[in-house]
């Protein structure tokens, strides 16, 4: 399987996109959506324009504004796997973050020892 990372901006630029789209189709402008959800006009302009992340909440209450389903909003927005490697770099920062937090010394399964420059670690024979 091949393994594509999805941009954060893609994400972004697709649910601007349908924002737009679905605003504009029942006639409301930026600043009455603004005003209906509780956002600053200019959030939802950067909204629309993909310049902007936002939360769930503010997700829920943009649907709910709309009179739409969620789907909606996130339509044609399509998750890509996560590749194995990606998936055990981001495993081994996290460890790694909490071992230190933790103030604990560990070998890593590779052999490398964190904040020791990755040296390997000698094997006793």
């Amino acid at each position: 399987m091949a393994y594509k990372k999805i941009k954060n901006e893609e994400v972004l630029t697709k649910f601007g996109l349908n924002l737009k789209k679905i605003r504009t189709r029942i006639g409301l402008s930026q600043e009455g959506l603004a005003t209906i959800v509780g956002l600053h006009r200019t959030t939802v302009g950067e909204l629309e324009r993909g310049e902007q992340n936002l939360t769930l909440i503010n997700l829920a209450k943009l649907a709910g504004a709309l009179n739409v389903d969620l789907c909606k909003l996130l339509e044609g927005i399509k998750p890509k796997p996560i590749s194995p490697d990606e998936i055990k770099q981001n495993l081994t920062k996290e460890v790694d973050r909490i071992m230190e937090e933790m103030k604990i010394g560990y070998v890593r399964m590779d052999g490398t020892m964190p904040n020791r420059k990755n040296k390997k670690k000698k094997s006793v024979e």
